[in-house]
């Protein structure tokens, strides 16, 4: 597993800005061991000399990458992302998953797909700190954790994940997804998929990440499947499933980018600590944060 940070202007309102968070976010999988299937520009040739975004919900760049753990061979995962800006000089990117790649950027067997919109977050001229983890069937990552002017309420992110087992460990049916950002407005969706026979099948949730787990308090802690994960995270990625990259809270952790130990499947693991409930709105009166899995 590895770890990575980094701070910079949060916009595209400039070819450096742009592909500065850009080529952060490309670089991470490929630091995480992840598969390189496919790129293009529509400008340049690399992330070196790509202009930025010309105009709202439009791309620059579309990479395709690949799990590359020892389940990838019997149950592929491909994840297709495309950099861009969703309004004036909001950064964005619009996300795919799906079992197969054409080889000439389309994803086939498509499990999820944030179709036409891109998830957004609004720009900020200030420099702010990001803070990502991944692994060769994992990433998470949040842009604006901390910083100065919107950064203290806005954020970018992605976490993805293979399904688990009630152990804990990586199963071969499917994925677990969440998107956070700004624009749309307090915008979170979660997603599982699965890979199994038959149709593929997705459950988005737009809104509440209590959705599931009403009435819930800063002293509970959430059972799965036989195994409690311990106050103060609450675990909620998928639906109706439970993943170890990212966690949503309820007390105990105060300062974005402080990080924490807690068990989830009989197993302890160090998170560190997102923004909340601001970025993800709404959320119910006793979350107070999110984090994400950093070791």
């Amino acid at each position: 597993m590895a770890t990575a940070t980094t701070s910079f202007t949060l916009s595209v309102a400039s070819d450096a800005v742009f592909r500065a968070w850009g080529s952060w976010i490309s670089s991470l999988f490929g630091t995480f061991g992840w598969t390189a299937e496919y790129s293009l520009f529509a400008t340049g040739t690399n992330w070196t000399d790509v202009t930025t975004p010309a105009a709202d919900s439009t791309a620059r760049v579309t990479e395709i990458w690949k799990m590359a753990d020892s389940l990838q061979a019997s149950a592929p995962l491909f994840l297709k992302i495309e950099y861009g800006r969703v309004a004036t000089t909001a950064p964005a990117f619009r996300l795919s998953i799906g079992t197969g790649h054409s080889g000439s950027g389309t994803l086939t067997g498509v499990l999820w797909d944030t179709g036409a919109g891109y998830r957004g977050t609004a720009q900020n001229l200030n420099t702010v700190t990001n803070f990502a983890s991944g692994d060769t069937n994992r990433i998470w990552f949040s842009l604006g954790v901390t910083g100065t002017g919107t950064s203290a309420t806005l954020m970018l992110g992605l976490s993805v994940e293979r399904r688990k087992n009630s152990d804990g460990t990586d199963a071969a049916t499917g994925f677990l997804l969440a998107l956070w950002s700004s624009s749309p407005t307090g915008s979170f969706r979660v997603a599982q998929g699965t890979t199994a026979s038959g149709s593929p099948t997705t459950t988005p949730v737009t809104g509440s990440l209590t959705a599931a787990y009403s009435a819930v308090s800063g002293s509970q802690s959430l059972t799965y499947d036989g195994h409690s994960a311990v106050a103060p995270v609450l675990y909620h990625l998928g639906p109706s499933e439970i993943g170890l990259a990212l966690c949503a809270g309820t007390s105990g952790v105060t300062s974005p980018g402080a990080t924490f130990v807690a068990d989830v499947f009989g197993a302890s693991h160090t998170f560190l600590q997102l923004q909340g409930p601001s970025p993800v709105e709404p959320l119910s009166q006793t979350m107070t944060l999110l984090a994400g899995q950093y070791e």
